[in-house]
């Protein structure tokens, strides 16, 4: 794989997050077997698509590492943190998770429901924001459209334009 640095990189990202090659496929909604003629170097480009389908799932690995190894896996701390409880694999999700069962289960309870707090607050201030900037332009003067002029045309090659008072 050495001599397919993007094989190499996705490889060492899945191994990061904890997952399988088809639990990761799975998630990113990609192909087993595609992930898999990447990952074995058979195919030595990566679509613009899967890197689309990569940031989806998960926004916070960094795609400029993934093309070109500049900068960290990870887009800052905050996100590994969030990320590696959740998918790794000793998170919630496991059957025999090691240690005290009770708190790890906790721990990862609160990790999720803080991410999904997260992804709902975001959601909803772009919703706001989107119906902010809706309201601003349909207030503005210049959004109302008003008539200038009308013209009727007859049968008979005439016309008629009326314009309002």
């Amino acid at each position: 794989m050495e001599d397919f640095p993007v094989a190499a990189r996705l490889k060492a990202l899945i191994e990061a997050l904890g997952l399988s090659d088809s639990q990761f496929a799975d998630k990113c909604e990609i192909s087993r077997s595609t992930l898999s003629l990447i990952l074995s170097g058979k195919n030595k480009k990566i679509s613009d698509v899967m890197l689309a389908q990569i940031h989806e799932a998960f926004p916070e690995v960094s795609i400029l590492w993934i093309l070109f190894g500049e900068g960290d896996k990870f887009k800052t701390v905050e996100s590994l943190q969030k990320v590696a409880p959740v998918y790794h694999e000793n998170s919630l999700f496991q059957d025999n998770p090691p240690g005290n069962e009770e708190q790890l289960n906790l721990v990862s309870l609160k990790q999720l429901q803080n991410i999904i707090q997260d992804i709902v607050n975001k959601s909803f201030n772009s919703s706001i924001s989107t119906l902010e900037n809706l309201v601003l332009k349909t207030s503005e003067p210049s959004s109302i459209r008003k008539v200038s002029k009308i013209t009727v045309y007859y049968g008979d090659s005439t016309f008629e334009t009326f314009v309002p008072e």
